[in-house]
C-alpha cells in the first residue's frame, strides 16, 4: 500500500459512513487502505464498517476501550502500522476531516520523493504554495502549531515510524498535561532522530486552501471545548516545552498557536464568552498565561469581556475601513459587485462616508429581469460594466466567490482598478494549476 489513512473515533458513526460514502471510492485505483480506530460506547460505527467491508479489502477496523484517550489511540495505530502494515506513509486524521480527489491524487506523486513528513496546511496566514523545508528548527517554530491538527502530517513508515521507542514516547508524552499534543511531539522526536543520525529531515510543506482539505459541517465543536483554554494554555505550552533542547525559541512556536492560527480572535473570544467558557474569573486566573504564551494582546481579553467593542467595528477586518476609504478616493465612480450582506454593508458605510456607489453588478446569469436596482440603486451584468481610469470596482464577495470572478477582472484588465481582491490570489491561482497537473498526471498514470 502506499498510503495507510487511520482514523481514530469516538460515537461518530454519521462521520465514518461519510468517508465510506465519499472519499473512501477512491482508495481502491489509489493503493490507499483504511483503519477505523474505534473506541464508541456503543455498536453503530462497527455495524457501519462492517457492512463496507464485505465489499472492500482494504477497510480494517480496530476495537479500542471506550475509556482510552485519543492520542493514545494515535500511539498504538502507529506502533501497528509499524509492526503489521505493509505500506510507504501512515496519515492519522480525525474522523471529521476530509480530503480533495486532486489532493489524494497528488500525494501520490509526493510519496514518490520519499519524504520524510508532509504537512497538510488549510490554514490561512502562510503563503500558498507546495515547498520543501530543511530547517527542522524553522519548521518546528512556524508549524508546529498547524501540526497540532489532527490530520495535518501525513509520515513516511520506513524514516519515522520504523524504529520508534514507543515506551519512552509514551511515557513522556502520554501524561496528562502533555496527551493532547503527544502527535506533535511524535514528529520533531522522530524529525530529530533522523539529524541525530547525520541526515537531514526531508519535509514537503503543503500550505493548500480548504479546497483541498477541510472539515465535516456536522462537526460543531470539539469533545474539549469546555476544557479550551486549559488545553491551550497549559497542556499546549506544556507539551512543546518538554521537547528536546535542540528545538530553540520553543516561546516562539507555543505563541503561534494564537498568533499565527488565530485562537483569540475577537470573534472567537466573544463566542467563548457567549458559551460562559471566557469570564472574568477564568481570564483572571490565566492573565499570566496569556500575556507569555497567548501571542495577542490580554487587553483584546478585556476588551471582550468589559465590552469595549464596537459592534459594527467587529463585522470589519483589521484596517478593511481605511483602506476602502483610500481605494474610493482615488475614483470619480464606485461600482461594487455582489449584492448581498457585504455589498449591503459597503454601501451603507460608504454612504456614511459621503461615498456616491454608481451601480451594482452581478455576473450576467444572475440578473433577474424583476430585480433591476438593490439599496435604490441600479443593478446590472458585470458583461456590461466598463472600466476606465475614473471608475473603481469593489469586490462585496465571499472567498469562493472572489476566486470565480477573479479571472474575468484579470482577463479584462481590471486588476489594479479593484478592490477586494486577496494579496495571495495569484499564489492560489498558482498552487491550484500545480495541484492540477499532478493530479491529472498521476490519474493518467493509474489508468
Amino acid at each position: 500500500m502506499k498510503l495507510v489513512v487511520c482514523v481514530p473515533t469516538y460515537n461518530n458513526p454519521a462521520y465514518i459512513r461519510e468517508i465510506l460514502d465519499g472519499e473512501f471510492s477512491l482508495y481502491s485505483q489509489l493503493d490507499y487502505c483504511l483503519y477505523i480506530a474505534d473506541s464508541s460506547e456503543d455498536n453503530d460505527t462497527e455495524e457501519i464498517v462492517s457492512y463496507y467491508q464485505k465489499k472492500s479489502d482494504n477497510l480494517f477496523y480496530v476495537k479500542f476501550p471506550a475509556y482510552i484517550h485519543a492520542n493514545e489511540k494515535v500511539y498504538r495505530m502507529l506502533e501497528k502500522v509499524g509492526e503489521d502494515v505493509c505500506c510507504d506513509y501512515a496519515w492519522i486524521r480525525s474522523d471529521s476531516l476530509r480530503a480533495s480527489e486532486e489532493l489524494l491524487y497528488s500525494l501520490r506523486y509526493f510519496f514518490s520523493k520519499k519524504y520524510d513528513a508532509i504537512v497538510v496546511n488549510p490554514y490561512e496566514g502562510w503563503k500558498r504554495g507546495i515547498y520543501e523545508e530543511k530547517q527542522l528548527n524553522s519548521l518546528f517554530e512556524e508549524y508546529a502549531c498547524v501540526c497540532a491538527l489532527f490530520g495535518a502530517v501525513i509520515v513516511r513508515k520506513e524514516s519515522i515510524i520504523k524504529g520508534t521507542d514507543w515506551k519512552m514516547l509514551s511515557e513522556r508524552y502520554l501524561t496528562v498535561n502533555r496527551r493532547n499534543f503527544s502527535h506533535v511531539c511524535f514528529l520533531f522526536e522522530r524529525l530529530l532522530d533522523i539529524e541525530r543520525a547525520g541526515q537531514d529531515a526531508k519535509v514537503l510543506l503543503m500550505n493548500l486552501t480548504s479546497k483541498y482539505f477541510w472539515g465535516t459541517p456536522m462537526k460543531k465543536q470539539s469533545s474539549w471545548h469546555r476544557e479550551i483554554f486549559e488545553i491551550w494554555l497549559e497542556y499546549w505550552p506544556e507539551a512543546l516545552n518538554s521537547l528536546p533542547d535542540y528545538y530553540k525559541n520553543k516561546e516562539i512556536a507555543i505563541r503561534n498557536w494564537g498568533k499565527r492560527m488565530g485562537r483569540y480572535s475577537t470573534s472567537s473570544l466573544l463566542k467563548l464568552k457567549k458559551e460562559g467558557i471566557l469570564d472574568k474569573e477564568v481570564y483572571e486566573f490565566y492573565q499570566d498565561k496569556i500575556k507569555q504564551y497567548g501571542g495577542v494582546s490580554y487587553k483584546l481579553f478585556e476588551n471582550v469581556l468589559n465590552n469595549n467593542l464596537d459592534e459594527e467595528q467587529l463585522k470589519w477586518n483589521d484596517g478593511e475601513m481605511e483602506s476602502l476609504c483610500d481605494f474610493c478616493a482615488h475614483y470619480d465612480k464606485i461600482a461594487i459587485y455582489g449584492c448581498g450582506i457585504k455589498a449591503k454593508r459597503y454601501f451603507e458605510f460608504l454612504q456614511k462616508e459621503k461615498i456616491k456607489v454608481d451601480c451594482f453588478y452581478v455576473s450576467d446569469n444572475k440578473i433577474n429581469n424583476n430585480v433591476s436596482e438593490f439599496m435604490g440603486v441600479a443593478v446590472k451584468g458585470f458583461g456590461t460594466y466598463v472600466g476606465d481610469e475614473h471608475t473603481g470596482l469593489v469586490l462585496a464577495l465571499n472567498e469562493e466567490n472572489t476566486e470565480e470572478v477573479y479571472p474575468e477582472v484579470l482577463e479584462r484588465g481590471l486588476k489594479e482598478a479593484t478592490y477586494g481582491i486577496p494579496a495571495d490570489i495569484d499564489d492560489r491561482f498558482e498552487l491550484y494549476r500545480e495541484m492540477q497537473n499532478i493530479a491529472s498526471n498521476e490519474k493518467e498514470a493509474i489508468f
